[in-house]
């Protein structure tokens, strides 16, 4: 036999052992390509969002909030997604200008149409926000004029699985809550455009200033519009009456004297900057007749607001209750 026929495969062998290393090597990119899915398939899951941080109620972090299982997967919750301001620091300037003598803007004052084109995040990041919404499962509820928020609803589970998050029930000092168990996280690409998120837990919730008032409940979830037309009403005052108006009557409860302080509406930053509260018609500032705005949260009844306008005639109101089944009934005076 030939040396050459020692080392030279004959041509069918040759065929076969080319065969075999063509086979060897598409299993190798076969397995190297199965290879890259998953590992996609892992950045899919955790490089293509981002988590919206500080979402953690405190009670829940430190574990004061004990766990008691898993929440309702069936039970409705409303949601509201804040979305970011992009023109913050222009924003800001604008302000500052509005009430400087001598800029190109001073008492330069806005509609709400022309502030939301300037300042108002775009028709198409809040019109993403709605669309990546939709197509979770969630029902979008409202939409508002100047695209700062998203209202939406839906199920405990489809919002599990729409923010990566887990809906607990947790116990705190005997009573009930919900809460998430971590901060959720939305699409990379919605990053710069969510700010916030509202809705995920009952623990965070407005409660009244005066701690001797029991806290309002307020439901998990209410059906229906998510705003509606409350009632309302409005009182004239009569300034012949303030002489004889009698201070502190309300047994502990807000009295015209503490809306000018800190105990109510806070205006000596206003005061300083003479925009705000003249109640003494003091020469120089703003007039003695000043709107004061309050905010609470709650069933406040129409006859309370009665009670208290016959208590200071002089003063006259208008106030409106703005049923919000996000949370609570929040009127507004």
């Amino acid at each position: 036999m030939k040396s050459s026929e020692l080392t030279r495969p004959t041509n069918e062998a040759a065929q076969s052992r080319r065969t075999g290393n063509v086979a060897s090597a598409q299993r190798i990119w076969a397995a190297a390509l199965l290879g890259l899915a998953v590992a996609v398939a892992g950045l899919a899951q955790t490089g293509t969002t981002i988590e919206i941080p500080g979402l953690v109620p405190p009670a829940v972090v430190k574990g004061t909030a004990v766990a008691a299982g898993a929440f309702s997967s069936s039970q409705m919750l409303r949601l509201v997604f804040g979305l970011e301001h992009p023109h913050m620091a222009e924003e800001e300037q604008f302000l500052v200008d509005l009430n400087t003598k001598g800029s190109p803007e001073y008492r330069h004052f806005l509609t709400a149409e022309e502030w939301n084109a300037r300042f108002s995040p775009s028709p198409q990041d809040e019109q993403a926000v709605v669309d990546w919404a939709q197509a979770q499962g969630l029902t979008v509820t409202y939409r508002f004029a100047n695209r700062l928020l998203v209202d939406v609803e839906a199920p405990v589970s489809a919002i599990e699985a729409t923010l990566g998050v887990k809906i607990n029930s947790y116990a705190i000092n005997g009573a009930s809550y919900y809460s998430n168990d971590r901060n959720p996280a939305v699409p990379a690409a919605l990053g710069h455009i969510v700010h916030s998120l509202g809705g995920l837990n009952n623990i965070q919730v407005m409660k009244s200033g005066n701690h001797g008032f029991p806290e309002p409940v307020f439901p998990v979830y209410s059906p229906g519009p998510a705003y509606a037309v409350g009632e309302g009403g409005s009182h004239e005052g009569d300034r012949t009456k303030l002489p004889g108006a009698k201070p502190a009557s309300t047994n502990g409860a807000y009295d015209p004297t503490d809306i000018y302080s800190s105990q109510a509406y806070d205006t000596n930053a206003l005061d300083a900057l003479g925009h705000c509260c003249n109640p003494l018609n003091n020469p120089n500032v703003t007039p003695p007749t000043t709107s004061i705005a309050i905010v609470s949260a709650g069933v406040v009844s129409g006859s309370d607001i009665t009670g208290f306008h016959n208590t200071y005639p002089y003063l006259a109101d208008h106030w409106a209750a703005v049923p919000d089944r996000r949370h609570y009934d929040d009127p507004r005076w």
